[in-house]
């Protein structure tokens, strides 16, 4: 199946499903070359949440961020987290349903009210550009028409990356309550630094069903995009 046969797929079945108003997720396969096409390479993204490995400690380098990607900075907010080595922390990621989004990991909070407006998509991105993992379980979503469960994600190994996408079938979301666990795993004799490991929430609009089709070219171009190290 070409790009262009798997895209008016996608559109199909997409179209089926939007009858349902609550949100659904599924594993993303494609990766980071068709999130580039959906988020038209960032720009309809309204923020993301990150929670990385940083310099592993309480002070310095920062562990928990949020800003908006598309603008690439200033950040929204910053915090410190001194991580365990293979020992899972705690997260919860609360939105308003308007521009405020609360980001808490371990026993660190950090808060915005500054996000670059609603969004019809949450993709879940995790990420081991180096030899540590990144792991994320027990997650949960907590909207206003009940709970939904959803699969763990984990990225192991140098080049890692995998995505799950959590779609409001075409609608904004409303408030929400995103909780689960993080876990960081590393060898003790060559840690990574930075967002080497690391796992990212992205807000994001996406085009109707109707407009993947003619998107689906230009998942065939070249495509950049800056990536914090």
């Amino acid at each position: 199946m070409n790009t262009l046969q798997r895209a008016a797929f996608l559109a199909a079945a997409a179209a089926c499903m939007y009858a349902s108003a609550d949100p659904v997720w599924s594993y993303f396969p494609e990766g980071d070359a068709w999130y580039n096409v959906l988020s038209n390479n960032a720009a309809r993204e309204q923020g993301t949440v990150e929670g990385r490995i940083g310099n592993r400690l309480n002070i310095g380098t920062w562990e928990l961020g949020i800003w908006r990607v598309h603008d690439i900075g200033p950040f929204l907010a910053l915090g410190q987290l001194e991580w365990f080595n293979g020992v899972a922390a705690p997260f919860s990621i609360v939105y308003d349903g308007s521009r405020g989004v609360s980001f808490s990991l371990g026993t660190s909070t950090i808060t915005t009210t500054e996000l670059g407006g609603t969004f019809t998509d949450i993709f879940i991105r995790t990420r081991s550009a180096t030899f540590g993992d990144v792991d994320l379980s027990s997650m949960r979503l907590f909207t206003a028409s009940g709970e939904l469960p959803i699969g763990d994600l984990a990225s192991m190994g140098a080049g890692d990356v995998e995505y799950i996408r959590i779609e409001n079938m075409g609608q904004r979301f409303g408030a929400f309550e995103l909780r689960g666990q993080m876990k960081l795993t590393w060898l003790a004799s060559d840690p990574p630094i930075n967002s080497q490991v690391n796992a990212q929430f992205r807000f994001t609009n996406v085009p109707s069903p109707a407009s993947l089709a003619a998107l689906a070219p230009l998942a065939l171009r070249p495509r950049r995009r800056a990536f914090r190290v």
